[in-house]
């Protein structure tokens, strides 16, 4: 019968015990990550809608339509140009614009 080495076997036990460290570790990393929580202030009372933007977003706008893909339709959008409340409106014309600070909120 052969015999494994007693140096071998602590080898092992050793290397089995880092694996289950460093298992514990990630689940424990990825589940005090996933509980965290996150707030955007949003704070800011400009006088017109001022484009928002955050170091902490990315913004995306997706359009399948190629007429679109550099711009918008002119639509428009909620407050007022002196960011009066709705039913007040002003016009957006650019992708930067569609996403804007007024009144505290965007």
């Amino acid at each position: 019968m052969y015999r494994i080495p007693t140096s071998l076997l602590a080898v092992r036990t050793i290397a089995m015990a880092v694996a289950a460290l460093l298992m514990t570790t990630v689940v424990t990393s990825v589940y005090s990550r996933a509980s965290a929580s996150y707030a955007e202030p949003f704070n800011g009372r400009p006088t017109w809608p001022e484009p928002w933007r955050s170091l902490d977003w990315d913004l995306t706008a997706h359009s399948r339509d190629p007429d679109t893909w550099r711009a918008p339709l002119p639509m428009d959008a909620a407050h007022g140009v002196t960011c009066a409340a709705p039913p007040a409106v002003h016009a957006v014309n650019s992708y930067d614009d569609t996403v804007f600070l007024c009144n505290d909120h965007s």
